[in-house]
């Protein structure tokens, strides 16, 4: 696993569990306040896509606040 600045426009969302996020204004302030604490988790596929597998609600306070990059844990496509 290594730690990227990735574009937030090249993470496909996966599927996703979780139908409801919320309200992401708390999350949103306090990123805006203290910056992102908790780096999304992604997978880099072989297309050199990404794919969100963690942190959806990160993610979606970001773009709402304007990021167009953004702290990722990657993990590599293993075959």
């Amino acid at each position: 696993m290594s730690f990227q600045k990735i574009s937030v426009k090249n993470i496909r969302i996966g599927k996703r569990f979780r139908k409801d996020i919320g309200s992401i204004q708390l999350l949103e302030n306090s990123i805006a306040t203290l910056g992102l604490l908790q780096p999304i988790i992604v997978k880099q596929e072989t297309s050199g896509a990404f794919t969100l597998l963690a942190g959806f609600r990160r993610l979606q306070a970001c773009k709402s606040l304007g990021f167009e990059k953004i702290d990722a844990h990657v993990m590599g496509d293993k075959k």
